[in-house]
């Protein structure tokens, strides 16, 4: 985030707390409808090997474990050897023993053992990249050839409620300014297709956006879970004072249920396979 680290302990502004893993967990179970149909794009099939690039929680990689079967391979790689190590236990438990977890920095360990792969696979890796189409060259090399590289990320610039909501607004605003405050690309989720051209990738073979349309209610949504985890951050880059977000916390718990609808990031994909 703040230099060519990839999600190292001093750069992952939203904490390691155990409440910001059970976030990460809500929000990969709000995208696994999207991910699925994003990864049938990608000619993953039964018996072939898939790598999720910062895998965090594992949930992707059981997506591709469904695609690949009893056959296949799937490996994670994260530099939170916490996450990584409980989602493998997690994984395995309950099913076929496909997995693997590997804790590295992208940056870093270029070489990933059982290389090259069917699928590279990044969700929600990218917003956290300092150096985007550095790390997309490494991510191109370990792809195998007839096999392809998917990203998945955020465009935060289309985020809304409707009807429109002042509370809801000045909670994005925090939100917003506190990302960019620590050096992220709020739009890189809509930039990742220009970047694959100029980086060794080349022109994407394929793009699409999924959006989520939630309705409010009175527990605050995924909104409140991120400020939680983005707090001690808002506070120290001077985007708001402690009050103001207890304020904003105690407001949005309280919002009546179907009070408003709030539209999610845009999760835009983008796909290129390798020809040779």
């Amino acid at each position: 985030m703040q230099d060519s680290q990839s999600l190292r302990e001093d750069a992952y502004v939203m904490g390691r707390s155990a409440a910001e893993y059970e976030r990460l967990a809500v929000q990969a179970r709000a995208w696994d409808d999207a991910t699925r149909l994003a990864i049938s794009q990608t000619g993953l099939r039964s018996g072939m090997s898939a790598l999720d690039v910062g895998c965090g929680t594992g949930a992707a990689m059981r997506l591709m474990a469904e695609v690949v079967g009893s056959r296949g391979r799937v490996t994670g790689i994260d530099t939170d050897a916490r996450i990584g190590n409980m989602a493998l236990d997690r994984l395995r438990a309950e099913g076929p023993d496909v997995y693997a977890f590997v804790e590295a920095d992208v940056s870093r360990d270029p070489g990933i053992n059982g290389g090259p792969f069917d699928l590279v696979f990044a969700r929600l890796f990218f917003f956290h990249m300092s150096e985007p189409v550095r790390t997309l060259n490494w991510l191109w090399q370990w792809v195998k050839p007839g096999g392809a590289l998917l990203v998945m990320d955020y465009d935060m610039t289309v985020v809304k409620s409707s009807p429109p909501n002042e509370l809801f607004s000045r909670a994005m605003k925090i939100m917003l300014d506190t990302f960019i405050a620590t050096g992220k690309d709020i739009e890189i989720g809509w930039r990742i297709p220009v970047l694959f051209r100029q980086s060794d990738v080349g022109i994407p073979d394929w793009c699409g956006a999924y959006g989520i349309v939630e309705h409010k209610s009175s527990a605050g949504g995924m909104l409140r879970l991120v400020l939680t985890s983005l707090r001690k951050a808002a506070i120290e880059r001077g985007v708001a004072k402690a009050s103001t977000l207890d304020e904003i916390d105690s407001k949005l718990s309280k919002i009546p249920a179907g009070a408003f609808f709030g539209r999610w990031p845009d999760m835009v994909a983008t796909l290129k396979r390798k020809t040779s």
